[in-house]
């Protein structure tokens, strides 16, 4: 699996930003795993009914967490 410090930290930025901007409505944390070939996947969704991200600026979100990422060819880890 990939750094546990950093997958910490991203997760906790965005359970933090689905609190902060969801005035009503919810908030729903999924976790779950799915083997494909040889290798498992772990995929965890924050989704909530807030103002969201835009699509052009996730990339700015998490560049710098998938390059560290890459260091573990054998791992994938997915935010959705």
């Amino acid at each position: 699996m990939g750094d546990k410090r950093r997958i910490t930290q991203v997760l906790s930025n965005l359970i933090s930003n689905a609190v902060k901007f969801t005035d009503s409505g919810k908030i729903q944390i999924r976790a779950f795993s799915e083997k494909i070939e040889t290798k498992i996947e772990y995929k965890i969704q924050v989704i909530d009914s807030g103002i969201g991200i835009p699509r052009e600026k996730l990339i700015c979100y998490f560049k710098n967490f998938f390059n560290s990422i890459r260091a573990f060819q054998e791992n994938t880890v997915e935010l959705v």
